[in-house]
């Protein structure tokens, strides 16, 4: 990966470092703090905000608001909206079982402790 931030540098290293058969919470939530820190400097880059007026001032926006702000920058920059549907599948359905952080972290904790054939 290139990756040009030392914090986010830093975090991408200690995710290739754990194991995932022996840290799968561990590394959900630090995946999920990769994911907002890239997000952030990616839209930082880009010049969009991070945050929300509103009548009680500013209101820093949530994962889901920021994924959907970069997808769109991407998608501005010509990137195939096709690789991106999956992801905006994933965030735009508010009823899903599998928003995005809960599908990354599900899938992989999922596949450190797959359910054995007679469960």
């Amino acid at each position: 990966m290139n990756i040009d931030n030392p914090k986010i540098q830093e975090i991408e290293g200690e995710l290739r470092r754990l194991l995932l058969g022996e840290h799968p919470h561990a590394i959900s939530i630090l995946f999920r703090v990769f994911l907002e820190q890239s997000v952030d400097a990616y839209l930082e880059r880009k010049g969009i905000p991070s945050a929300v007026n509103t009548k009680n001032g500013d209101k820093p926006k949530n994962l889901r608001a920021k994924v959907g702000d970069a997808i769109q920058a991407m998608v501005n920059d010509r990137a195939a909206q096709k690789d991106l549907n999956g992801i905006v599948k994933g965030i735009d359905d508010k009823n899903s079982p599998c928003t995005l952080i809960r599908c990354i972290s599900t899938s992989i904790v999922a596949s450190t402790h797959p359910r054995s054939a007679n469960s």
